[in-house]
C-alpha cells in the first residue's frame, strides 16, 4: 500500500527515486537535495525566473508561463498558490482599465482631452511636458491605483505626441512619455492615498504612530519636490527636441473643428470612464474594490458597442496579463517557499550595521530594499519588508513612518521591467509608441538617484517634525 499521503503532488511522490539518479550525475549529490526539499526547489525556481526576467532570456510571459508549469510538474507545492494571481482583484483590475483605456482610444475622445490640454498649456513640448506631469499628480491623491492611473495617462500621452508630430519612439516621444509616467507612478508615495501599497504599508504601522493624511503629505513634500523637479530638469535636457516651436493656435483650433461635435460613441467612452474613475476613487469608502468598477466600465462599453469582440481582443495584453498573474501570485508562492522566513531572520542583520547617522542609516536601508526588489515584487516586497523592519525602528533611531517611507520610495523602482506593474501596464497601455524600455532604462537609474536625494533632503524636515531626533 502505498504511504503517500492525501494531496501529495506526483511529482513529490516520486521525489526519492528521482533524487537517487541525480546523485550519479556530476554535483549529483547537491541537485538530489534540491530535489527532495519542496523549499529548496521552490527557491531555485523563483530565483530562476528572476534571472530570466532580469536577462530577458525569453519572453516575460513565457517565463511566467513556465513558472506555473514547473511548480506544479516539479510538486513544489499546492496548485493553488501559483494559480492564486489570477483570482486576485488586481488582475481583473487590469483587465478592465485596459479595455476602458482601449474604448476611449477607439471612441475618439482622448483627441479631444488632448486638444484641452493644448489649449490650456502651451502647445510645446516643454508646455505639454508640464501638463502631463502636473495632470498626473493632481489624479494621485484622487485615484490609489496606479496601474489604473498609468493605464489611462499612457493613451492620452501618446495622443498628445501624435498631434504635436513626434514620430514614434522619438527623443522628444519618449519626453512626452516620461512625464506622464512620472506624474502618474513615480509620485504615488508623497500622498497616503496615492497608491494602494501605502494603504497597507500605513496599516501595519502601530496605531499611535499612524500620520493623517496631511501631516503624509506634509513629511513627503521634499520627495516631491525633489523627484518632480529632478525629473522635469532631466527630460527636458535630454528629451527636448531642437526645434520647440509652438503649434500655432490657429492650426490647433482648426483640428478641434474638423473633427465636428461629439459622437454617440464618445458619448458613451466618455460617461464610462468618468463613472469607472469615479468608483475607484469611491470604492475604499463603499467597501467595494476598484477593480469591478472597471469591469463594469468594459462591460459598458461592451453593451453600447464602443467596443466590439474583435476591439475587446486587440484592447487587452493578453501576456502581460498572463505575466502578472504569476507575479501577483509570488507572495503565495515565496511563502510556500519559505523565502520570506529566510529573509525575515537575515534583514536585521543586514540593517543592524547601518547604525550610525541618520544619513547612513537611510541610505544602507534604501540600498537594502532596491536589492531586494530584483528578488521579489512590490506586493510582496513591502509588506514584508515593513513588518519586518518596523520592530527595528527604535534601535535605529527612526520613527516607524520613516522605515515605511522609505520602503515604500526605494521598492518603487523600474530598472527591469518585471518590478513594476505600474510600468508594464503603461507600456503597454501606450502600445509601445512612446518608448521602448532599452530608451528609459538610464532614467530609471537616475530616478532612483533623486528617490535617494529626496530621502536625504527630507532629514532636517523630518527632525523639525520630530520623526528624528
Amino acid at each position: 500500500m502505498s504511504t503517500t499521503h492525501l494531496g501529495t503532488p506526483p511529482a513529490a511522490a516520486g521525489a526519492a527515486p528521482l533524487a537517487r539518479m541525480l546523485a550519479l550525475l556530476p554535483l549529483g549529490p547537491l541537485a538530489a537535495y534540491f530535489w527532495v526539499q519542496p523549499q529548496a526547489r521552490g527557491a531555485v525556481l523563483l530565483v530562476g525566473a528572476i534571472l530570466f526576467w532580469a536577462f530577458d532570456v525569453l519572453p516575460d510571459y513565457v517565463v511566467a508561463l513556465g513558472v506555473i508549469v514547473i511548480w506544479n510538474i516539479a510538486g513544489i507545492g499546492p496548485s493553488g498558490p501559483s494559480l492564486s494571481g489570477f483570482a486576485s482583484p488586481v488582475w481583473f483590475l487590469l483587465l478592465g482599465v485596459l479595455a476602458v483605456g482601449g474604448g476611449l482610444a477607439r471612441s475618439g475622445i482622448l483627441q479631444r482631452v488632448a486638444f484641452a490640454l493644448l489649449s490650456l498649456f502651451p502647445a510645446t513640448f516643454f508646455g505639454q511636458v508640464v501638463a502631463l506631469l502636473v495632470g498626473g499628480l493632481l489624479a494621485t491623491p484622487l485615484l490609489p491605483l496606479t496601474v489604473a492611473r498609468c493605464a489611462l495617462m499612457a493613451p492620452l500621452a501618446r495622443q498628445v505626441a501624435r498631434l504635436l508630430g513626434y514620430p514614434a519612439r522619438s527623443r522628444a516621444a519618449v519626453g512626452i512619455g516620461l512625464a506622464a509616467f512620472v506624474g502618474s507612478s513615480l509620485l504615488s508615495r508623497v500622498f497616503l492615498s496615492g497608491a494602494t501599497v501605502n494603504l497597507i504599508a500605513w496599516s501595519l504601522l502601530p496605531p499611535e504612530t499612524r500620520p493623517g493624511w496631511w501631516m503624509w503629505a506634509l513629511a513627503a513634500m521634499p520627495m516631491l519636490l525633489v523627484v518632480t523637479l529632478g525629473s522635469l530638469g532631466v527630460i527636458l535636457l535630454r528629451y527636448r527636441p531642437a526645434n520647440d516651436r509652438p503649434l500655432e493656435r490657429d492650426v490647433i483650433e482648426r483640428q478641434r473643428h474638423e473633427i465636428g461635435p461629439l459622437t454617440a460613441r464618445e458619448r458613451a467612452a466618455g460617461i464610462s470612464a468618468a463613472a469607472v474613475l469615479i468608483g475607484l476613487v469611491a470604492g475604499p469608502q463603499l467597501s467595494i474594490d476598484g477593480a469591478w468598477f472597471a469591469c463594469l466600465g468594459a462591460i459598458a462599453l461592451t453593451a453600447t458597442g464602443v467596443l466590439t469582440r474583435e476591439h475587446f481582443r486587440g484592447a487587452i495584453d493578453w501576456p502581460l496579463l498572463m505575466f502578472l498573474g504569476v507575479i501577483l501570485g509570488m507572495p503565495a508562492m515565496i511563502h510556500q517557499a519559505g523565502v520570506d522566513d529566510q529573509l525575515a531572520s537575515a534583514l536585521p542583520v543586514l540593517v543592524a550595521w547601518a547604525h550610525g547617522s541618520p544619513g547612513w542609516t537611510l541610505t544602507v536601508l534604501f540600498l537594502i530594499v532596491t536589492a531586494i526588489r530584483f528578488l521579489l515584487s512590490e506586493w510582496v516586497a513591502i509588506p514584508l519588508l515593513t513588518a519586518t523592519l518596523l520592530p527595528l525602528a527604535p534601535a535605529l533611531g527612526v520613527h516607524p513612518w520613516i522605515v515605511a517611507f522609505v520602503v515604500l520610495v526605494a521598492s518603487n523602482v523600474w530598472i527591469a521591467p518585471y518590478q513594476s506593474s505600474s510600468y508594464l501596464a503603461f507600456s503597454s497601455a501606450s502600445e509601445g509608441e512612446l518608448f521602448a524600455h532599452d530608451q528609459v532604462r538610464a532614467f530609471s537609474s537616475v530616478s532612483m538617484l533623486l528617490t535617494l536625494g529626496g530621502i536625504l533632503l527630507s532629514i532636517p524636515l523630518w527632525r523639525l517634525l520630530g520623526l528624528l531626533p
